[in-house]
């Protein structure tokens, strides 16, 4: 329902996260199958959308899936790409420093 309503408006990123999200249901809930479909093309629009968070979920992912279906070569190579990308985001975040509690 949430991927009908998406479309109809014209959210392409509300569609990957729809898209991403069952692929975690079925993923859960062991239908490997429909869970690499979502997650796949939950991957595409991210990548189209250049949406760096929804692409890394999506390859995570793929990797289990591909992982639980005994096609390591192609789980290592989803869960190097995931990740990469966290890593780069991780790398050129802002230094954030504790902010200082105030003790009454």
């Amino acid at each position: 329902e949430a991927i009908k309503i998406e479309t109809e408006i014209g959210n392409n990123r509300g569609i990957s996260v729809s898209r991403i999200n069952l692929g975690d249901i079925y993923r859960f809930s062991g239908v490997y199958g429909e869970a690499k479909k979502n997650y796949l093309d939950g991957l595409k629009i991210a990548l189209d959308i250049n949406d760096t968070e929804l692409i890394w979920r999506a390859q995570y992912g793929l990797a289990v899936v591909n992982e639980k279906q005994n096609n390591n070569e192609q789980a290592l190579k989803y869960y190097k790409e995931a990740v990469n990308i966290v890593t780069k985001k991780k790398d050129n975040l802002p230094l954030q420093l504790p902010l200082e509690v105030n003790h009454h």
